[in-house]
Formats: C-alpha cells, sequence, structure tokens
C-alpha cells in the first residue's frame, strides 16, 4: 500500500509538471484558456493511463474507456477548467 501511494503521488507531480510545461508550450500558439484545456486534456489521459499501469498494475485494455470516462464523469471538480479573467486572475 505505501508503494502504491508512492507511484501514485510520483504520477501526480509528474503529471503537473508535464501540465505546466505543455500549458507554455502551448501558450505560444493559442489563447491561455485554450492551451489551458489541450494541457489539460493531454495530461488527464496521461495521468489516468499511467496510474492504471504503474499504480494499480491493470494490463490490457479491458475496463481502459471505463477508467479514463470515470476521469471525466465520476469527478466534476476535476472537469472544470480555469478561464482566465482580465483582471488576471482565474474564474471558474
Amino acid at each position: 500500500m505505501k508503494r502504491q501511494l508512492c507511484r501514485f503521488l510520483a504520477i501526480g507531480v509528474l503529471s503537473t509538471v508535464a501540465y505546466s510545461v505543455l500549458f507554455l508550450v502551448f501558450r505560444e500558439a493559442m489563447p491561455a484558456a485554450a492551451s489551458n484545456a489541450v494541457a489539460l486534456l493531454v495530461t488527464a489521459l496521461a495521468n489516468t493511463e499511467a496510474n492504471r499501469r504503474v499504480t494499480f498494475a491493470v494490463r490490457g485494455s479491458e475496463g481502459r474507456l471505463r477508467d479514463h470516462a470515470a476521469t471525466w464523469i465520476d469527478r466534476p471538480s476535476r472537469r472544470s477548467i480555469l478561464v482566465p479573467t482580465r483582471s488576471g486572475g482565474a474564474a471558474r
């Protein structure tokens, strides 16, 4: 269980770093809201797949669609995308 938690946390940290890098790269070519959405989508899919394989040792494609859909359907807070406001802050 401790190893699983460490793997889960490591994947979360790597996903956060990847999101930040992707956002900055995409920000050069598109508006902030679009960059945010694309970076979030890419890293959410990668995060779910990494946790399936590394943290929970799930192999094969059985349940893959269910697991990825759960990221967006079962957890509404993860779906919310921060949209920049004119004042420089962020609104949901």
